[in-house]
């Protein structure tokens, strides 16, 4: 009897244990209207405007005793022309393997860092607008935020009453095929609270920048970014609030390169920065209406002489409409305004308005 039961189980291992792959995806197009001071005037289809377009497998296999393997293997695309949304990559937005179990969730692969706001792994406090949108209007035009890395593993923590804790580190954010000291690499560590209608989130993060730069061999300082956030549920409105600290930073908002902004400066020490998001929504007409205000205020840290210091305070809305459960309606607009050394045309991203109209579904 013992031995059939072991052929069985490697003849027909679905029978013992329950495994599952899934396809999911997000299409999401519409019309973007916008214009930067000095620019022309844009009337663009919007890709991805609400959330990013992809297709992706999610699969899980039940191991038994409390023990699962799942893997989520994701890639984003252009609504409007098919192309993939990065080039060279075919599962640009996650590509992982873990296992869960009741020591928490370890993970290994690509995926976005703690405070991406990518993937499955990120605990970037959330809010009704978000990095959602526009750069005229959202997280991305005052936070400095991680983005997807490489070579990644992650450690999720069991939730203890409401706690639970994340560790990540990435070995190589591009590649780690050079010895240590060459590669640049990424270390986070957050925890997130969340008790009835309440949330809170503290997140520490840490890019050594070690690897070379530019064809100078300039040497980069490492970049730490701390950010905390919360957020309550009344029932007939949501707020939620973020504050940031951003030390070194290489890459600021939207993922600009501070290089573009420092002049004749040798890029050591990046930029440093305070940042603060404040959003609410409510009910309104069968959908949602949220708002979002976004400020910051920072200087670049190798600029000698010049304009060093910045600020960048921008406004988006957003109402949401649901047709269905998977599909919305989405409507748009934002304002962004940029001041001192960031008041440049390398700055347009944030700077002038968005406004937008279109639809998601969700399979």
């Amino acid at each position: 009897m013992k031995k059939l039961l072991a052929a069985s189980y490697f003849l027909f291992p679905s029978i013992c244990l329950a495994s599952s792959v899934s396809m999911y995806g997000v299409l999401d197009g519409g019309v973007q209207v916008s214009k930067a001071p000095g620019q022309d005037t844009l009337v663009q289809m919007a890709n991805g405007f609400q959330s990013g377009n992809r297709i992706g497998f999610l699969g899980t296999e039940d191991l038994g005793g409390g023990y699962s393997v799942n893997f989520r293997l994701e890639q984003g695309f252009k609504l409007s022309n098919g192309a993939e949304h990065k080039t060279g990559l075919s599962f640009s937005r996650q590509a992982t393997l873990g296992v869960k179990g009741k020591f928490g969730e370890l993970a290994f692969g690509r995926m976005g860092g703690l405070s991406s706001d990518c993937g499955s792994y990120s605990i970037l406090p959330v809010s009704f607008i978000g990095t959602s949108f526009s750069a005229k209007g959202d997280s991305y035009s005052t936070m400095i935020v991680t983005n997807r890395y490489n070579n990644s593993i992650v450690y999720k923590t069991p939730d203890f009453n409401g706690l639970t804790v994340s560790m990540m580190y990435s070995n190589g954010l591009t590649t780690d095929e050079q010895k240590w000291s060459l590669d640049n690499h990424y270390y986070g560590i957050g925890a997130v609270f969340n008790k009835e209608k309440a949330t809170i989130t503290a997140i520490a993060e840490y890019l050594d920048n070690k690897a070379d730069r530019s064809a100078a061999k300039n040497k980069l300082d490492g970049t730490t970014i701390l950010t905390l956030g919360g957020g309550y549920d009344f029932g007939f409105l949501n707020l939620a609030a973020t504050y940031q600290f951003s030390n070194k930073a290489m890459l600021i908002e939207n993922y600009m390169d501070a290089s573009k902004f420092i002049g004749s400066a040798d890029l050591h020490k990046g930029a440093r920065q305070h940042a603060v998001v404040l959003s609410g929504d409510v009910p309104l007409a069968g959908g949602r209406f949220g708002l979002q205000v976004n400020y910051a205020n920072g200087k670049f840290l190798d600029v000698k002489e010049g304009e060093k210091d910045y600020s960048v305070i921008s406004i988006g809305s957003a109402y949401l409409y649901p047709f269905s459960k998977r599909t919305n309606l989405y409507i748009y607009a934002g304002y962004g305004a940029t001041k001192k050394a960031l008041k440049t045309a390398d700055a347009n991203d944030l700077r002038g308005y968005s406004v937008a109209l279109g639809l998601r579904h969700k399979f």
